[in-house]
């Protein structure tokens, strides 16, 4: 089973104090890559490995990874579903959906319950079957809310709310405007962005990578 963040970040912590040498804490570093998930290769291996202070990176990357999960309780607490991460602020990401109830109410109640408890069911699955569109979805979202005419920034989408849980690194701006669909029958879901924000403490040591 290949190793996440946070076991690969332990067995590296344990490495900075094991293994003497810049060149050398690389290469064991590079072989020990081999045995990650790729969305740790992506996100923190391939840093490390090209940082000119990899032991340094290695602290870092535990520090932002620490900064992410108390980030991403606060969020998950709130009723978030995901964050976008801009710089050293965590924005909450929201889906909101209606329910089978007023999806019947809207219609007239001219349906039984079962028909929208079914529907609200596949639109539920099709959110997650989807989501680097939700991710998308989130990081536009953000841009338009701070006004911006690009964003670069990073989505992650919780794993405790039937994602993946992978960092995603994003750049957008605008352009040909961007509408997602979140349901080819019916729009029952709608991102939303949390106006409550939770600020990132301690990545402050990045420059200690390069």
């Amino acid at each position: 089973m290949a190793y996440d963040a946070l076991d690969s970040l332990l067995i590296m912590a344990l490495m900075t104090t094991n293994i003497n040498g810049t060149k050398e804490f690389k290469s064991a570093v590079k072989k020990f890559s081999r045995k990650c998930t790729k969305s740790v290769q992506a996100g923190i291996m391939n840093d490390i490995i090209s940082a000119s202070k990899p032991k340094a990176g290695v602290f870092y990357h535990a520090e932002t990874f620490l900064d992410l999960c108390d980030s991403a309780s606060e969020i998950s607490k709130g009723g978030g579903v995901g964050m976008v991460i801009v710089k050293d602020v965590a924005y909450g990401v929201d889906i909101q959906m209606l329910s089978a109830q007023l999806r019947m109410e809207d219609e007239g109640n001219i349906k039984p319950i079962e028909h929208y408890n079914a529907e609200f069911k596949n639109d539920r699955a099709w959110v997650l079957q989807n989501e680097y569109e939700m991710q998308l979805g989130a990081a536009h979202a953000v841009m338009n809310m701070l006004n911006l005419p690009r964003l670069k920034c990073d989505v992650i989408m919780f794993s405790n709310r039937g994602f993946t849980g992978v960092r995603m690194p994003l750049e957008i701006e605008r352009g040909v405007d961007r509408k997602i669909q979140l349901n080819m029958m019916a729009a029952a879901a709608n991102l939303a962005v949390s106006e409550a924000t939770t600020k990132l403490q301690r990545t402050q040591v990045r420059n200690l990578t390069r």
